[in-house]
């Protein structure tokens, strides 16, 4: 009976962190959590790799790292054969995070397995593919390539759409990382024609910024459909989930000793500064603020002339110089 409820909720979790329901999910795969040691292992393995997915998102890392030494000390207690889904899990949490090195050194982990496509969230051979993309050696980018190409083979042989789309979705990537711009656009073209009617959304805000710059890269009717306007307000918010989670970040950037030097700007136009310096675009600060992309380059404009700069680097850079902005900025 419980391995028929832990089917049931894991079933219902999938498909509700795909949509990016994250809260529903989230209890659900909590539950699946509690009774652990009574269902199914792949369900319970999926599941936390579920929660570790969420928790990075959100930028909880703390309850991301928490999960995952729950689910290092559940396979430790099962075959080797679920150890790769755990090093998939932690890749998964390194590649949200952006941190280069960590994927790197779980790179030479990696040891291949049975390909596993049924309707996991956690697929490791997709993470590798993943993985070797955002690594981006020459060498590594030809490996991503040719194991895309395989999974992409399986995965239409089995008709699994749910993988399908990630894999369209990874070489899109891919061939935009290789300059083959036609190509990235027609993977990507496809990945979305799945994703679209059940409104998938999780893994393209997984892939953040670089999905995000390459559908900025679409036709103008690609990227005026409902559907990928939704996809890019959730990727910015992931994006901003990142920013303003960050401890520091929350605090605030003006260093109070100066306070002659931070009259000379409105508390908008500091705000707005903030946003300038951690790299967002006018349309990105403007749907942050709530206000007018116009407005926020009449800010801009004036800061640009109360602090006699020309661009925005120089802004940031002024702005540190005379103790506006911390120097982490």
């Amino acid at each position: 009976m419980k391995d028929a409820l832990g089917l049931s909720l894991y079933m219902s979790g999938s498909m509700k962190i795909r949509i990016g329901s994250f809260n529903i999910a989230t209890e659900y795969f909590n539950e699946i959590l509690d009774m652990r040691y009574y269902v199914h292992s792949r369900l319970v393995i999926d599941s936390l790799t579920g929660l570790i997915i969420i928790y990075s998102l959100k930028n909880e890392k703390g309850k991301a790292e928490e999960v995952l030494k729950i689910l290092e000390n559940y396979t430790d207690d099962l075959d080797d054969f679920f150890k790769t889904f755990t090093l998939s899990a932690k890749i998964r949490y390194h590649l949200i995070s952006g941190d280069h090195n960590a994927v790197k050194e779980l790179l030479t982990e990696y040891k291949s397995g049975v390909l596993d496509l049924v309707m996991w969230i956690n697929v490791p051979e997709i993470t590798h593919a993943r993985a070797l993309i955002f690594e981006g050696s020459k060498e590594n980018l030809k490996l991503a390539e040719e194991e895309l190409n395989t999974l992409k083979q399986v995965a239409t042989a089995l008709n699994n759409q749910l993988h399908l789309l990630e894999v369209f979705a990874l070489q899109a990537l891919l061939f935009d990382k290789l300059g083959e711009s036609e190509k990235a656009a027609a993977s990507l073209v496809h990945s979305i024609e799945i994703a679209e009617p059940p409104q998938i959304v999780v893994y393209y805000i997984e892939l953040g910024e670089p999905m995000e710059k390459l559908i900025s890269k679409m036709p103008a009717g690609f990227k005026e459909k409902v559907f990928i306007k939704e996809l890019n307000k959730s990727i910015l918010e992931f994006k901003l989930n990142i920013v303003n989670s960050n401890s520091e970040q929350l605090k605030t950037v003006i260093k109070k000793e100066t306070s002659e030097k931070l009259n000379l700007l409105t508390s908008r136009e500091l705000t707005v500064l903030e946003c300038v310096a951690l790299g967002l675009r006018n349309q990105e600060i403007a749907e942050k603020l709530f206000i007018s992309e116009d407005t926020i380059k009449k800010h801009i404009y004036h800061m640009f002339q109360k602090l006699n700069v020309r661009n925005r680097m120089s802004l940031v850079t002024k702005a540190k110089k005379e103790g506006i902005l911390k120097e982490q900025f």
